[in-house]
Parts: C-alpha cells; sequence; structure tokens
C-alpha cells in the first residue's frame, strides 16, 4: 500500500502546484486550471483502473481509507481551527481539483465543496478501479 500512497501523491503535487493561487491567492482560475483539474481526475481513474485490471485485492480498502483520512482531517483542521492540519490536509485532498471546479461551476470556497472534491475524487477512483476489474473478467 505505501507504492500506491507514493503514486498517488506523485500524481497530486504538480496538479495541486497548479492550483494552488487559486486556491490561497483566491485568483480567478483561468482554463489552465480546468484543464488541469479534469487531466488530475483522468490521471486517477487511470491509475485506479490499472490497478483494478491488475486486481490489486484490498485497493478499495486503501482507497477508502485515504480519501477518508484527507476527509476526517480536512474536517478536524476547519472545525478545530487548526491550521497545520487542515492547509496540507487540503493541498492533498481537494487544491488539485479546486481550480476546476471554480472555473466551471464558479463556486465560492467553503468546507462544503472541500468535502465535494473529495466524496467526487474518491467516486471516481472507485469507478476506475471496478472499471479495471470489470475489463479483466471479459
Amino acid at each position: 500500500m505505501k507504492r500506491h500512497l507514493t503514486i498517488l501523491l506523485l500524481i497530486t503535487v504538480p496538479f495541486s502546484l497548479v492550483n494552488y493561487n487559486v486556491k490561497v491567492m483566491k485568483t480567478y482560475p483561468e482554463q489552465l486550471h480546468g484543464a488541469a483539474s479534469i487531466l488530475f481526475l483522468l490521471f486517477l481513474f487511470t491509475y485506479c483502473g490499472f490497478v483494478g485490471w491488475r486486481r490489486g485485492a484490498d485497493f478499495i480498502k486503501f482507497l477508502t481509507a485515504y480519501w477518508g483520512a484527507g476527509a476526517f482531517l480536512c474536517l478536524l483542521g476547519f472545525y478545530g481551527f487548526i491550521a497545520p492540519i487542515y492547509y496540507p490536509a487540503e493541498f492533498i485532498y481537494s487544491v488539485p481539483v479546486y481550480g476546476g471546479v471554480r472555473y466551471f461551476f464558479g463556486s465560492q470556497p467553503s468546507i462544503g465543496l472541500v468535502m465535494y472534491i473529495i466524496i467526487t475524487s474518491y467516486a471516481i477512483c472507485c469507478l476506475g478501479y471496478l472499471l479495471g476489474r470489470q475489463i479483466r473478467t471479459n
């Protein structure tokens, strides 16, 4: 599972850096941010599909723990006013998609938006994994 965590973080960090200014500096998102968010979600879908195709048995448990930990840390940091927990968790779990959500939907920053991004990313990962498993069995 360490390998999956490392790969997910290697996928996440570059896209977080692209969308960082939109989140932190509150700049208006541009096409680059929208495209980066879509590309990030495609990478997640593809990687999880590949793991499903290779029959990663406990990968759904890993995904649930990974995205569940992200939701927990974001909620704990936000409602507990613990910035050293909230900002790194948000950087990892929601910032890669944040610019795209703001660009396409014009939504305003909130903890609800962070949870929406985490739930959507988790769903995309699970769908990719299940599609990979389905392709392997057929």
